[in-house]
């Protein structure tokens, strides 16, 4: 019983962190050049190994793009879980 305490108590963590790196787009062209010049600071200062995920809606869905700059792949999930899954295999490989 604690092993499934523990296990929903690290997915809720997941999902608390996904949803800090997630954020909608802007609307302006100046807020997206900014929102991406500042995207490339962070990556730059940082290593830039961790994945840029947004968030957008498509077709009337929210759907996940993620830029992954190790294997330099662009990706886009249909769900969160999609995404999780994707994001903890990642760090396995």
């Amino acid at each position: 019983m604690n092993s499934t305490h523990y296990s929903n108590y690290d997915l809720e963590r997941q999902r608390q962190r996904l949803e800090a790196l997630v954020q909608p787009q802007p609307s302006s062209p100046l807020m997206q050049a900014l929102q991406q010049f500042g995207q490339g600071l962070v990556r730059f200062l940082t290593g830039g190994q961790s994945p840029c995920i947004q968030q957008r809606w498509h077709n009337g869905r929210l759907v996940w793009w993620v830029y992954d700059p190790i294997s330099q792949r662009r990706q886009r999930f249909e769900s969160e879980d999609e995404l999780r899954i994707w994001l903890e295999g990642r760090y396995y490989e």
